[in-house]
């Protein structure tokens, strides 16, 4: 209660009002903050974007909203929305299927599955190379898009016949055993974004004579 009587009493305008609840965490808190006066209830007629899950019956609370963003793949389009956003993990195959001009993804993983199914090059868009994604294959070359931020734990371990890779100049992170025992990879450019990097990830790849200082640094 002493909350609501802040927001009556206050001499926020009504974009710093909206700029406050956007970080409300569900739809109760909003049907209750739009019910506290007539000025709150204009402050919700301000989104365009979703603050929280968005659902057809949410329209009333928020009918202005014309780009949802979607937490979970399951979630459900709104239908009408100029653009759909997803800030989940969702794999390259779901991505393939329905990405289009209207839906922007977040996080695209390219996983084992997506590898058997579209083969072993890495395409535009990906972000994420999955867990043991490349696991024993006989890939020879990984070149890496730029969309690529992170490479999972696993990811080319025991690719026997790898010799070169070239990493995205965006990449951040490198996970634990990554290349293990890749025993013919040779060459590796520099990742000069690289923040992180996971144990013994080049362990067991005999061929690599030296190491990038950006990947030494971070190991």
């Amino acid at each position: 209660m002493q909350s609501v009587e802040i927001i009556k009493k206050s001499c926020f305008n009504l974009h710093q009002l909206k700029e406050i609840i956007q970080y409300f965490y569900n739809k109760t808190d909003y049907e209750v903050f739009s019910m506290i006066n007539k000025r709150c209830g204009q402050v919700l007629l301000l989104f365009e974007e979703n603050p929280i899950p968005y659902t057809e019956d949410m329209k009333v609370i928020f009918p202005n909203i014309c780009i949802q963003h979607l937490y979970h793949y399951e979630e459900e389009h709104v239908f009408g929305m100029k653009k759909y956003i997803y800030h989940c993990e969702v794999s390259y195959s779901y991505y393939h299927e329905v990405h289009g001009n209207r839906i922007e993804f977040k996080k695209v993983v390219f996983n084992g599955l997506d590898r058997i199914r579209y083969g072993g090059q890495i395409p535009e868009g990906i972000t994420d190379i999955g867990y043991k994604a490349f696991n024993g294959s006989n890939i020879q070359v990984v070149i890496m898009p730029d969309t690529v931020t992170s490479i999972n734990n696993n990811a080319f371990e025991n690719c026997n016949s790898l010799k070169t890779v070239y990493f995205s100049k965006n990449l951040l992170s490198i996970g634990a055993e990554a290349f293990l025992d890749c025993v013919s990879l040779k060459e590796i450019n520099q990742p000069t974004a690289l923040q992180f990097i996971g144990y013994h990830c080049f362990s067991g790849c005999i061929s690599l004579k030296e190491l990038p200082k950006e990947i030494k640094r971070s190991n």
